[in-house]
């Protein structure tokens, strides 16, 4: 099993994250918030990130839920269109759901996003 994206399917800069606030396509999930935003680059592949702060747990709890969601990403890409990003903010409640159910909840979003 393989927990590691692409470097072009990651979101990195200061700047793709303040584009995120200007985003209206917010969604709450299962322990987290999904917020989709259109990038211009059509050629790009879709591109995720992952903020998870301290209120969900100790490092190793976050790190779980990374790679968790990392993974339902890695095998829902293929049926998201080109040129869309996504910002997963894990919420506090998310402390004490199970990571795998949260990530098929994901999915399922994920999977409706594609259909789009």
């Amino acid at each position: 099993m393989r927990f590691r994206l692409f470097r072009r399917q990651r979101i990195r800069s200061e700047n793709d994250f303040r584009l995120f606030r200007a985003s209206r396509s917010r969604e709450r999930g299962a322990g987290f918030l999904l917020v989709r935003k259109h990038n211009d680059d059509r050629h790009c592949l879709p591109r995720v990130a992952l903020v998870a702060s301290r209120k969900i747990g100790n490092a190793v709890r976050r790190n779980h839920l990374r790679r968790v969601f990392r993974e339902e990403f890695r095998h829902r890409a293929v049926d998201i269109s080109r040129g869309e990003d996504f910002l997963v903010v894990f919420l506090a409640q998310s402390k004490t759901l199970d990571p795998w159910t949260m990530g098929k909840d994901f999915a399922d979003r994920l999977r409706r996003q594609g259909k789009r």
